[in-house]
């Protein structure tokens, strides 16, 4: 184990520079305001034109898992034992050997884990149980370890110092585990929480590097609503426990919910520049590794699917109001997925005497009627031809 000595507080100190208010430098594409003519200064006010900033490229945004953790601030919160440390355990495994995590490969990089709350022995026993291989590029601290680096809003700026340390040793993750150890100060306070949160991820963009913070959910964390077909949605803005700077200043938000009653879990994602998405998980009892098993909607559509050819397999050829009135669907979401199953070939449609029916492949189509049972009711329905 290495020990890493912090600088002094002073060496983090801006050096004072002379200004003038008043003088615009042109710098680079953009215009500087107050600095001297010809000054190379950092500390201005730096304004695009409209005509600049429309003919400027900018590169893509730069991801350590593509799609899923962008670079800059990441709050990763959700209720006690939830399982969010084992996920984020998982992570730095994932990124660590260039590994594969919740479907995505992960950019491979160096990684820095602040176990604030696990000594040693568990953190060990936990990625034993998770197959980590021993060359993972990823340094640990873990609880008790942290020295003068916590608090990082205190007056060891410890932020300033974590932001050297991520400098120098080229960190392409870090994970905090989590804010109540490493932020001091009401958590309800929103300059707060901006002093402390803001230098993380104002550091994990000048170092292309992503920092994930492990929070809380608030006592209300709970589902928004029925996302269709008994799958809850959640919202991962309104459950961050504590004031709203905290999803304000991240760049991205994960929550992890698991529902009573249902097995697994749902992580919900959202971002500044990450696609909203909310993730169906499966978590392993043996190796406590957490599985894809796609978006909600991606699993939503695969039910509604298996629910349409379930009801066609039990009517037979049928129009489209008998087989909606089935599935207790309106009208215009089952036609919609009838024709794409019908251009995939898994439903065939045939009209008949003017009337467009549907019928699985195999199915013999009637040429004087159709017998309709609605298995919720058991009433059956002619439809003439």
């Amino acid at each position: 184990m290495t020990t890493w000595r912090p600088m002094p507080p002073e060496a983090y100190q801006r050096p004072q520079a002379k200004r003038n208010e008043n003088a615009p430098v042109a710098v680079g594409p953009w215009r500087r305001w107050g600095a001297e003519p010809g000054e190379q200064k950092v500390y201005g006010l730096h304004i695009w034109s409209a005509s600049e900033l429309l003919a400027a490229e900018f590169p893509e945004p730069p991801w350590v898992v593509p799609g899923l953790l962008p670079v800059g601030l990441t709050l990763l919160a959700g209720r006690p034992k939830v399982g969010k440390s084992w996920l984020a355990l998982q992570l730095v495994g994932a990124v660590a050997s260039g590994g594969v995590f919740l479907g995505q490969r992960a950019e491979r990089g160096k990684c820095l884990y602040l176990a604030l709350e696990d000594s040693p022995r568990r953190l060990q026993g936990r990625m034993r149980l998770q197959n980590w291989a021993s060359g993972g590029d990823a340094d640990f601290v873990t609880v008790g370890q942290a020295g003068d680096l916590l608090p990082l809003n205190g007056p060891q700026r410890g932020a300033a110092q974590l932001a050297i340390m991520i400098r120098e040793r080229g960190y392409r993750l870090i994970v905090i585990d989590t804010l109540s150890r490493a932020v001091r100060g009401d958590q309800n306070d929103a300059s707060v929480m901006a002093e402390g949160l803001s230098p993380l991820q104002e550091t994990a963009h000048a170092n292309g590097c992503a920092v994930l913070l492990i929070d809380h959910h608030n006592k209300t964390a709970a589902a928004t609503g029925d996302g269709g077909d008994g799958l809850p949605a959640f919202d991962a803005t309104l459950n961050i426990l504590g004031s709203t700077a905290k999803a304000a200043i991240a760049d991205a938000l994960w929550g992890l919910y698991r529902t009573p009653g249902r097995a697994g879990a749902t992580l919900a994602i959202v971002g500044r520049d990450v696609e909203e998405r909310q993730l169906l998980l499966r978590h392993d009892p043996v190796t406590r590794i957490w599985q894809s098993e796609g978006t909600a909607d991606e699993v939503r559509l695969t039910e509604s699917r298996k629910a349409i050819l379930a009801v066609l397999k039990q009517l037979g050829p049928s129009p489209l109001t008998a087989v909606a009135r089935a599935l207790g669907q309106d009208k215009g979401n089952t036609h919609r997925r009838l024709q794409d199953m019908v251009s995939e070939g898994l439903v065939i449609l045939r009209q008949m005497a003017g009337i467009p029916l549907y019928f699985l492949p195999g199915q013999e189509l009637a040429t004087t009627h159709t017998t309709a049972t609605t298995p919720t009711t058991g009433t059956t329905g002619t439809t003439a031809l």
